[in-house]
């Protein structure tokens, strides 16, 4: 041992040595020529432990080898039984779209489109069975039967598909009804909410549910000899409105698109812009504060006519009486008019000259009463109040002319609600010249009743905006121009609301996928309205005559060229037909008229007791039926001033000064 010990002391220093040798020798071949760390890399289904100065050269193989088999068109053994999971694609598309969307502003940054959470599953749970409510009916229905004249200078094929419906006669005259109402979208979100049991729509899909995709018109017609209502029929939408009704989702259809423009065309949905009319009548909507004239209005109106009617003949009188004594005068002979027949005097100077003298003859003081007036001098009086009359109804009939009641913005608060502001005088003159005469107006303002040619194309694009808040009773209106002359109907309408579930097919249980597939959820259909007549073909009025000479005259009433247009047919004798075709002055023209009633006047008698009024027994050719008119109660009839204002409004614009703004 000793020896052992001995040599290990006399060797140490050569020992350790060796051992440094050794020991440095191990370090650089493991630090420099070796591998002291290293990497478990999977490439495909085998695992290889590399060092790290071969990781980049194994990943860009491991790499090169997959990319030629994505190029490959054969497919991998491995991917021969690959699904796609459902959510893909819709995860796909929406990840691609804008956050912001192309040029849209939203109230809350982000909201609509992109990605929400809630739309996916984020877990193997089951696929929820949403409960849709039907929405409410629509409500506060009202309508309007008028009339108009088509401009040929629209859209020569818009001009026509309505000529389809409404008749190619000229002039182009034409009826309509125009329903309007109210969608309680307050109510409808209400019953979205109050779904309950975790079936209720996702908030997020509730928004779409406030817009509408159309609205539904149906008609029945009275039966006028049985008294009931006929069949049902749906009402066609008018030539040229933007129409949703019955689009479903198919091939091709991108779901999020059509909804945004189903939000952008509200306006058009709801309230589409009518015709373009030649002249007469502006169309009114049934939701406005009240027709062209207010009921005082139309009763001073009235009024202001007979007073005119009045005077007119006042002045005719007169004027017979001055020429007859200046003809006395200039022969040397007394004058022929009767002794015992007073001057025609207007019953306010002839009062006023009462109670002069009355005044003179009583007083105290000896003043001689006031001498009566001359013919002359009462000719100067009357055509003075007849001109006075003439204008304020000129005045009447010219604001009316302008629209000044009918072609603004009534209600502020709905204004606002749907994006929309009160018009200045200005704008509502320039929006009544555009959507009834096509043009702007004349220089001095006034309307120039001459259309303009005017395309589509020339229109703006009314398109609602999307930031403004949606109102809670939303307005809406829709035109039937099928109507015929003197029938009565009544109407209905039903809404369809944007589905919420539209294009979720993804997000929904396969038994409720069917239910995406429309784009519009019908309401329960509204009540009925009350009946509206449609005017008839001809209107007349048995306005004098008696029985004891069996003779009447007929005022008889025509739509021509957008307005009610009289004639008088005196001396009608029982066997005569009433009425006929007769020449009338239109612009600038003469035109014939068939004022052709095709009745027949039977008899005219005198009822005991009647006062001496007569009554008229007519027959219908076209029906064969009897009907009886009484001669006084036709010429006071409260609607005789209303067919005669509409000629006197519409018939001539621009005839009187006075009527130019």
């Amino acid at each position: 041992m000793k020896r052992y010990l001995d040599l290990l002391l006399k060797y140490v220093d050569k020992i350790v040595l060796v051992a440094a040798v050794v020991s440095a020798g191990v370090l650089i071949w493991n630090f420099s020529l070796g591998k002291p760390y290293s990497a478990e890399i999977l490439a495909g289904r085998s695992a290889e432990k590399v060092s790290p100065a071969e990781v980049a050269e194994q990943v860009t193989r491991a790499a090169d080898q997959l990319q030629r088999k994505l190029s490959s068109d054969t497919i991998p053994p491995e991917l021969a039984d690959f699904k796609v999971a459902a959510d893909s694609d819709a995860f796909v598309r929406k990840l691609n779209e804008p956050i912001a969307g192309s040029g849209a502003r939203f109230k809350i940054p982000l909201s609509e489109p992109g990605l929400a959470l809630n739309e996916f599953r984020l877990d193997n749970s089951p696929l929820s069975m949403y409960e849709v409510p039907t929405p409410p009916s629509p409500k506060d229905l009202v309508t309007r039967a008028a009339h108009g004249v088509l401009n040929d200078s629209m859209d020569p094929d818009l001009l026509a598909r309505v000529v389809a419906i409404v008749g190619d006669e000229r002039p182009r005259d034409f009826r309509y009804v125009t329903v309007g109402g109210k969608i309680d979208l307050e109510a409808w979100e209400a019953m979205l909410k109050a779904v309950s049991g975790g079936r209720q729509i996702p908030v997020s899909w509730q928004r779409n549910a406030m817009y509408v995709v159309d609205v539904v018109l149906e008609r029945q017609e009275l039966d006028p000899v049985t008294g009931q209502w006929g069949p049902a029929v749906r009402i066609d939408p008018m030539p040229g409105q933007v129409v949703f009704h019955g689009v479903t989702q198919g091939p091709g259809v991108d779901a999020s698109a059509l909804i945004q423009r189903v939000r952008l065309s509200q306006e058009d949905v709801l309230r589409p812009e009518f015709l373009m009319l030649a002249g007469g009548p502006p169309w009114v909507s049934p939701l406005s504060p009240g027709a062209i004239f207010s009921s005082e209005d139309a009763a001073r109106l009235t009024q202001l006519n007979r007073e005119i009617d009045r005077l007119t003949r006042q002045v005719s009188a007169l004027q017979r009486r001055i020429d007859q004594q200046q003809q006395a005068d200039s022969s040397g002979r007394p004058s022929q008019a009767p002794a015992s027949t007073p001057p025609p005097v207007d019953p306010i100077l002839q009062a006023a000259n009462a109670a002069s003298g009355a005044l003179g003859a009583g007083s105290s003081t000896g003043r001689q009463p006031q001498r009566r007036q001359t013919p002359a001098e009462q000719l100067a009086d009357v055509q003075q109040q007849l001109q006075q009359k003439t204008r304020e109804r000129d005045d009447m009939l010219a604001a009316a002319r302008r629209g000044e009641q009918v072609a603004k913005v009534q209600d502020t608060e709905a204004a606002s609600a749907t994006g929309q502001r009160t018009m200045t005088d200005e704008e509502a003159l320039l929006e009544m010249q555009r959507r009834y005469f096509g043009g702007p107006p004349t220089e001095d303002g006034s309307i120039n009743s001459t259309p303009a040619p005017q395309t589509p194309a020339a229109r703006p694009r009314r398109v609602t905006n999307p930031d403004a808040p949606l109102p809670k009773q939303q307005e809406f209106y829709v035109n039937d121009l099928t109507v015929l002359p003197g029938r009565t109907y009544r109407y209905r309408v039903t809404a369809n609301m944007l589905n919420p579930l539209f294009g979720r097919q993804q997000n929904l249980a396969p038994e409720q996928k069917p239910q995406a597939e429309n784009l519009g959820l019908a309401s329960e259909p509204s009540d009925w309205t009350e009946p509206v007549q449609v005017e008839p073909e001809h209107k007349f009025f048995l306005v004098g005559g008696s029985a004891d000479v069996q003779a009447a005259n007929v005022e008889v009433y025509k739509l021509y060229d957008g307005v009610w247009r009289s004639y008088t047919f005196d001396n009608i004798h029982p066997g005569d037909v009433i009425g006929g075709a007769r020449t009338k002055k239109v612009g600038d023209s003469d035109a014939q008229i068939d004022f052709g009633l095709g009745m027949v006047l039977v008899d005219l008698t005198a009822p005991a007791g009647a006062g001496g009024d007569t009554e008229a027994l007519l027959l219908d050719l076209r029906t064969q039926r009897l009907a009886q008119r009484s001669i006084r109660s036709d010429a006071s009839d409260p609607q005789r001033e209303v067919y005669r204002n509409d000629e006197l409004l519409w018939a001539a614009p621009q005839a009187n000064s006075s009527a130019t703004p």
